[in-house]
């Protein structure tokens, strides 16, 4: 197969959201090219389908500095990501950090963040990443949605209920989000029927 059919297929397959035919692609591509790139979209094409520990490998191998300065937050980003879905919560969080000192005007990345901090529950320090996050371009709801969760387990219910609404105002039909504004809304009214009992 030639270099282009490959990247030809490669691309249609990562446009339609499939991992396991994209991989045959990005591999033959890495090893006609031997480039950083390609290494770079093999890798993560390896984490997509579960492969970790060869991802890691083949992460692991490339050298970042070869990584052109614009894309190397997201080198960083996706090594985060596969230790993060590999419990690797700690090495995740080093390298989000690192994608974020390079590019702070990624919305994904202070999601990430704020998402290993709520799993090691410093709830507190997720909730100023993710005010952090609302000053960035992109997709703001899901930050507002992520901070009403986060604001709802530190009990700071009226602040996660501004944000929820936020959420939904942005994109009314938002994952989940109308179960959290009720579970929320309701909370609310629990709280006040136990300040009128006292």
């Amino acid at each position: 197969m030639t270099l282009a059919t490959a990247s030809k297929k490669a691309t249609k397959y990562s446009d339609r959201d499939l991992p396991f035919s994209e991989l045959k692609y990005r591999k033959l591509i890495y090893q006609k090219t031997g480039k950083v790139s390609p290494q770079f979209w093999y890798a993560d094409a390896l984490r997509l389908c579960g492969y970790t520990k060869t991802a890691e490998e083949v992460f692991l191998a490339i050298p970042a500095q070869k990584i052109p300065k614009e894309y190397r937050h997201l080198f960083y980003l996706r090594f985060g990501m596969l230790y993060k879905e590999t419990g690797h919560f700690e090495k995740a969080l080093h390298y989000y950090l690192k994608s974020l000192k390079l590019n702070a005007q990624y919305t994904f990345t202070y999601i990430f963040i704020a998402d290993i901090l709520k799993i090691q529950e410093k709830d507190k320090e997720a909730i100023n990443y993710l005010i952090r996050a609302l000053t960035t371009e992109g997709d703001i709801d899901e930050v507002n949605y992520n901070l009403a969760t986060s604001y709802v387990r530190v009990g700071q219910l009226e602040k996660a209920l501004k944000a929820i609404i936020d959420c939904l105002k942005i994109d009314p039909k938002f994952p989940d989000a109308k179960n959290i504004r009720k579970d929320i809304e309701l909370l609310l009214k629990d709280n006040e029927e136990l300040r009128i009992d006292e």
